[in-house]
Order: structure tokens, then sequence, then C-alpha cells
């Protein structure tokens, strides 16, 4: 596990400088006040922390052996990464909110095994959460898709 923790904060670390390095060109702070990589920049800087507290601990402390998933948890990760690909191909046609209800329908159906109407539930409250926060309030254009929403 240890090398697991180190690998994984490494690959963190180069992304963290990856975003700052891609970055130059947007302005941190603009006459108003945060620009556009004023957010990037503070996610990569606390990105990178992290990853150097992990550095740390995993050097700290003994190699604990691998706790791999079992078939069924195997199953729930790959049907995981298979609907965040679905999703990033579907959002640009089908538009960010609808993309994400579906998302977190599906995900609670057939990764955590909900009942149906909890979870459909769940998933009108997200989208009305993000319809209402990041269009209507904060004014962020999402992608709409061909239903316009």
């Amino acid at each position: 596990m240890k090398r697991f923790d180190i690998a994984s904060a490494a690959v963190m670390l180069v992304l963290a400088a990856l975003v700052v390095a891609g970055t130059p060109e947007l302005d941190f702070w603009d006459d108003v006040g945060p620009g556009s990589r004023f957010m990037p920049v503070w996610v990569a800087g606390v990105t990178a922390v992290l990853s150097l507290l992990l550095i740390v601990e995993a050097r700290r402390r003994a190699a604990d052996p691998v706790d791999w998933p079992d078939r069924a948890g195997l199953r729930r990760v790959a049907s995981t990464f298979a609907g965040i690909i679905a999703f990033v191909l579907a959002a640009p046609w089908l538009g960010f909110v609808v993309t994400t209800a579906l998302f977190v329908v599906a995900l609670l159906l057939i990764v955590e095994r909900r009942p149906l109407l909890p979870s459909l539930v769940s998933g009108l409250l997200t989208a009305a959460l993000i319809h209402a926060i990041f269009i209507a309030w904060l004014s962020i254009a999402l992608p709409k898709g061909i239903l316009g929403v």
C-alpha cells in the first residue's frame, strides 16, 4: 500500500503542476475580483499540499498489504468508471443537468442497489439543485444539449 500511496501522490503532484503550468495566460485577479486562474491555482495548491502530506505519511508507516476489492467490489468500481465515461460522453448531447440526474439515478440503482423511488427523487433533486445554483443563481453556462436544459 505504501508504494501505491506514493505513486498516487506523485501523479497528483504532476497533475497539480500541469494545471499551474497550463494556465499562465489566465488572470489570477482582475479589476473586480478573482479571475479565471484563481480557483485552478488554489485547487492545485491544495492538491500539492495533500499529496506531499500523503507521501510523508506513507514513508512514516510500515507497508500494509494491499486490500484489493473482491469480485463484487470490482464490479462496483468498473460500473462507476463506466458511468463516469458515459457521463462525459453524454453531457454535450443530453445537457449537463439531465446527464447528472441520469448518472445519479444509475449510480444509486446499479452500483449501490438502492430502491427505485428514492433513487429517482435523489436524481431529480440533484438536477434541480444544480440548475438552481449554477444556472439560475450563478449564471454559469453549462452544456444544454438537445433538450435545451
